[in-house]
């Protein structure tokens, strides 16, 4: 798959891991596979160090070898042009091993330059994460712009408030006070929701709805498959397919208030939809 010109919408892939990679080596590497597979051409590392954070020039080399450095604690890979955030952010290795549940662990990728679509090297990727990393939980969905994914993915102070419109930017602001409960229960249902082992042997059985959602293994993952288009978790029509689903999860989830199937938008917000009579 070539790389596009950027566009309007962002595609955004999320992970929550539970702890660091068993092989930050392997991480390297498949980062490096991700961005030749994809055709995408990154230009800079930013390495995050206990000490401070550092910049680099992109090179198959410079990534392998800050991925190995046992400072190093995250990196992120950047576009040539800096937008609203990273296309790719690894977490390697605990910040501080005498407090590792306060710190903040993300794998994800954000970008405006792959189609809305789950392409091979997209594909790939997942699997390499859930492989590397011991998973709590994920997320793949599609965005109006990088600001919203990568607000929605990584909850990243890069990313200024104001470049969202109110309703996301409360919903996530209430995310943000849930940082801790969201590594061991579900953030919310999306298109594409990553369950780890840990939770998914928590959730009773699916209710029977239709269409029925595609549950598929990913790794020791499961990969619950909810809707046909990558959307963003409050898209009207998202929301009114997949009711049943999110009464089934809610009660596994952070239980932010904005997702509770009462405050979902009336019929009549989407285009094209019939008013009730």
């Amino acid at each position: 798959m070539s790389a596009s010109a950027a566009t309007d919408r962002a595609l955004g892939v999320s992970f929550i891991p539970l702890d660091q990679p068993s092989d930050q080596g392997a991480v390297a590497d498949e980062v490096v596979r991700f961005f030749e597979d994809s055709g995408l051409r990154p230009e800079e590392i930013v390495v995050w160090r206990r000490d401070g954070v550092s910049r680099r020039a992109y090179s198959a080399k410079a990534v392998r070898a800050v991925a190995l450095d046992p400072s190093v604690r995250e990196i992120s890979i950047w576009p040539p042009e800096w937008r609203y955030g990273s296309e790719l952010h690894c977490y390697l290795r605990t910040h501080d091993p005498a407090a590792p549940e306060f710190e903040v662990r993300y794998v994800t990728l954000t970008t405006d330059r792959l189609p809305l679509i789950m392409g091979e090297p997209v594909w790939r990727l997942l699997a390499s994460i859930v492989a590397l990393y011991p998973i709590s939980h994920g997320c793949v969905g599609g965005y109006r712009s990088m600001a919203h994914a990568s607000r929605e993915c990584s909850l990243s102070g890069a990313v200024s408030a104001e470049l969202l419109d109110p309703a996301t930017r409360s919903r996530l602001e209430e995310d943000d006070l849930c940082t801790n409960i969201a590594k061991r229960k579900l953030r919310r249902l999306y298109p594409i929701t990553i369950i780890g082992p840990d939770i998914w042997a928590q959730l009773p059985p699916m209710p029977d709805v239709s269409p029925a959602p595609t549950v598929e293994d990913l790794g020791n993952c499961k990969l619950l498959t909810a809707w046909p288009t990558l959307c963003e978790p409050r898209d009207p029509d998202f929301l009114r397919g997949t009711r049943a689903l999110r009464e089934w999860l809610w009660p596994y989830t952070i239980q932010n208030p904005a997702d509770h199937v009462d405050n979902d938008p009336p019929l009549t917000d989407s285009p094209g939809a019939r008013s009730s009579p």
